[in-house]
């Protein structure tokens, strides 16, 4: 039975690891939570899947529905989307921060243009109740 418990948990970390290298940062956050790691490495992950799908996949929805399942107010979602804004900046890593079409406003956005779109229509936002 303890053997049993060990191979389960082994196959996890290495789920785990799978997903952080194809940056599907959002299933290693809730594998992290379910491997019950530090809340640090937790929420390192969910910050990276906030931040891929704000600055990768623009995805407003996506964004809102993430910061919810997190417990994240609109304010903190504000903040760690301009801190990775910030580190990308200084990593000289600039692509994810290029002008990219936004639907919603039908306008060429910057990153941090799209930041303030998206935070000035969060209220908008429609997301499941969880």
């Amino acid at each position: 039975m303890l053997l049993d418990v060990s191979i389960e948990k082994d196959s996890k970390n290495a789920a785990l690891e799978i997903e952080i290298e194809r940056k599907n940062f959002t299933k290693a956050a809730q594998l992290a939570a379910s491997l019950n790691l530090n809340n640090g490495e937790i929420e390192n992950l969910r910050h990276q899947a906030l931040c891929r799908m704000a600055a990768h996949n623009r995805n407003a929805h996506g964004v809102k529905i993430l910061a919810q399942e997190y417990g994240y107010s609109k304010q903190e979602v504000k903040q760690i989307l301009e801190r990775y804004a910030n580190q990308m900046r200084e990593k000289g890593n600039i692509k994810p921060l290029g002008v990219c079409y936004d639907s919603s406003s039908s306008k060429y956005l910057t990153f941090e243009d799209w930041i303030i779109h998206c935070i000035e229509k969060w209220h908008k936002l429609k997301v499941p109740l969880m």
